[in-house]
């Protein structure tokens, strides 16, 4: 699966991905195409009664790169920057899923959606309230 991100870049992952209940995953995320790519921004959607997401790891093409995952049922938020551009094509992130102990075998359909340098990034506010 690619997703194009702004320009010529690109975004894919392995296919037809399979897990075997309570196994880990490792899912590597590869750029490619990339130019002077800065930071990015992608969203994992996935089944949520089978997986868990347990971290995201730079390594590789974007080693040294800082990343933050947010874990969420259902979907993982991955945003990484470094002070070196990217260029070319190599794994950006490996994500790691964890198959739940009942989680039935079979393809494990997973969807992306990228964001990289300035392309819109949503957000959402956050609002509190104090009581009074």
């Amino acid at each position: 699966m690619a997703i194009g991100g702004s320009g010529d870049e690109s975004l894919a992952a392995p296919s037809g991905l399979e897990v075997a209940p309570g196994a880990a995953l490792e899912v590597p995320v590869i750029l490619g195409n990339a130019s002077d790519v800065v930071g990015y921004y992608l969203q994992l959607s996935y089944d949520s009664a089978r997986l868990t997401c347990t971290d995201a790891l730079t390594r590789d093409f974007a080693a040294g790169w800082n990343v933050q995952a947010n874990p969420q049922t259902g979907q993982v938020t991955v945003g990484g920057y470094g002070a070196t551009p990217l260029a070319g094509a190599g794994t950006l992130v490996r994500l790691q899923l964890q198959a739940l102990p009942d989680a039935p075998v079979g393809a494990l359909p997973l969807t992306f959606q990228y964001a990289p340098n300035s392309t819109t990034i949503p957000v959402s506010p956050w609002r509190s309230s104090t009581a009074k």
